[in-house]
């Protein structure tokens, strides 16, 4: 997906190298009367103010009319493009050829400008037998045409456009595919901040597909509706921007003034865009990208400072967010000149725009693999005795009923062994719990380590334990309690120049038929009883009369 992307930039470059272009001579006519096309022909040739074809078109704000003259072109014609930052904002212009005798009043009209061979910008072809002729081209949009005019080979431009629909066409799918899969983590961890940069992800791919062309190729709609559409969609995806910032590196709790004065240029931003709608005016634009260039830079010194001190998040912000704020503010910076953008800016900053969902995407697998890890530590803690590792009291008895369940469903045998250290009180009070709390580690990861995999081993509580033997006759489990009992003397603890030697009492008991966890438990227990009666350091069966023990130990 990004080795598309890079390959669509790298032929994208290639295809914007400098070409043997068609010459091109611009003149303006600076009158703004409203004037015919028969009146435009009569004009002396001095009327018509010379335009640098490379610069910019300043002197348009005023100017209806413009005559063309497109020389050197091949055998295909020339193909004639107003290059603009949007193609929403891109002016509604009417070519006249040198055949056509009278204007839209007449019979006979003009070709208004559409999108030529898919191209993103306004763009007409000029046929081989117009070249080298004046062709007056007329403005018919209310606001001030903003950008420049430019020639192409046919076969130039083909290629160009090709590799501008490929390099379009892999941002958009590769923020969509990653701004998918990171709505899946959002609505998975059930953060509200990530949904934000969701909605940030599919806004501005709702902006690119407008300023791209591809929705004004598909769909004709009147200069009003375009201005309103691109408003709409460069406020939405500023607004999501900053509020994803904004609650993504919590200002709130940091910055309670700044994040209150965000979203205050939030919906100040989005009143003057609307503002735009109704009168496009210098003032009204310039303020507009003023605004966006004042959230961006407050967003970016927060990021920075948090970062200094620290803050995690921030840190992953400024990897993945710098990027898309610096050239963010410099394309802004660049829309309050009347020129173009430059050829590097707009796919560098989609390249921006990808690296940051990028991020997105590795923050939230990042959060979602946090998540993942507390919720399997509270988990383990809920299950798992916390001294020794070992499944706790509520652990065994689920484990227990389900052991019990399947023996009766298989006719298997099932026994249990009950252990209960010797003298470990003296241990605690001759040597401290933390000796004590060794000890209780050290027997656990002994007698776990004898056992199979199968079999579970669990705390109840002290300096009590219990070991499920699923599959295991009575008989058998006495020959792997004792097992274990030689285990442990044979590997006391030692700590220093302090040798711990312990030894265990153990109760079997194996399944009946009336079993239930509980009686189960407690035969196992009355045998354990009777160990500690005849000596401790035994292993006791169980009876047919083991009623269960008092707590004498």
């Amino acid at each position: 997906m990004l080795g598309r992307v890079l390959l669509s930039l790298v032929l994208l470059m290639v295809a914007g190298r400098a070409y043997a272009a068609p010459e091109l001579t611009i003149g303006c006519s600076p009158t703004s009367a409203q004037l015919t096309l028969e009146q435009v022909r009569a004009l002396p040739t001095e009327a018509w103010k010379t335009v640098d074809p490379n610069a910019p078109f300043v002197d348009l704000a005023k100017a209806e009319w413009c005559r063309l003259q497109v020389s050197g072109a091949d055998t295909l014609g020339a193909v004639v493009r107003f290059k603009v930052s949007s193609a929403l904002i891109a002016p509604v212009a009417t070519f006249y050829w040198p055949d056509v005798l009278r204007d839209d009043q007449g019979t006979q009209v003009g070709v208004e400008t559409r999108s030529f061979g898919g191209a993103r910008h306004p763009s007409v072809l000029v046929e081989a037998r117009h070249t080298g002729q004046p062709i007056y081209l007329r403005f018919l949009t209310r606001s001030s045409p903003r950008g420049v005019l430019e020639a192409w080979g046919v076969s130039d431009f083909t290629a160009r456009v090709r590799a501008e629909q490929s390099f379009e066409m892999a941002v958009m799918a590769s923020m969509a595919v990653l701004g998918l899969m990171a709505s899946l983590f959002a609505y998975q961890l059930g953060r509200r901040v990530l949904v934000y940069l969701c909605l940030w992800v599919i806004s501005v791919i709702v902006l690119r597909v407008l300023e791209s062309g591809l929705f004004t190729t598909w769909v004709s709609i009147e200069e009003d509706a375009r201005r309103l559409l691109n408003t709409l969609s460069l406020t939405v995806a500023i607004a999501f921007s900053v509020v994803f910032s904004d609650r993504y590196l919590k200002l709130g709790d940091h910055f309670p003034r700044i994040s209150r004065l965000l979203m205050a240029l939030v919906l100040v931003l989005i009143g003057v865009g609307l503002l735009t709608v109704g009168q496009v005016t210098t003032h009204l634009r310039e303020l507009y990208n003023a605004l966006i260039i004042l959230q961006f830079m407050l967003v970016g010194i927060c990021a920075l400072v948090l970062f200094h001190r620290g803050d995690e998040m921030a840190r992953f912000f400024i990897l993945g967010w710098s990027p898309v704020l610096v050239m963010s503010v410099v394309r802004t910076l660049f829309f309050l000149t009347p020129a173009p953008l430059p050829v590097w800016l707009e796919p560098l900053w989609q390249v921006t725009l990808l690296f940051a969902v990028f991020v997105l995407l590795l923050v939230t697998a990042r959060a979602t693999r946090d998540a993942e890890r507390e919720m399997h530590v509270v988990r383990r803690a809920a299950s798992h005795d916390a001294l020794t590792g070992l499944a706790n009291r509520a652990s065994l008895f689920e484990a227990l009923k389900s052991g019990m369940a399947k023996a009766r469903t298989t006719r298997a045998p099932l026994s249990l062994l009950f252990l209960d250290l010797d003298h470990f009180k003296h241990v605690n009070d001759e040597h401290g719990h933390d000796v004590g709390d060794h000890c209780l580690r050290h027997f656990a990861a002994t007698l776990q380590s004898r056992l199979r995999a199968d079999d579970m081993l669990a705390r109840l509580g002290g300096e009590e334990f219990v070991v499920l033997l699923p599959g295991v006759p009575l008989e058998h489990a006495r020959k792997v309690s004792d097992d274990l009992r030689n285990v442990l003397s044979e590997h006391p603890l030692i700590l220093g120049d302090l040798t711990c030697r312990m030894t265990v009492s153990v109760g079997v008991a194996a399944l009946r038929d009336e079993d239930d966890a509980e009686s189960l438990l407690k035969r196992a227990d009355a045998a354990v009883y009777r160990a500690k009666a005849h000596g401790r350091d035994r292993t006791v069966l169980e009876t047919v009369f083991d009623a269960p023990a008092l707590s004498l130990r």
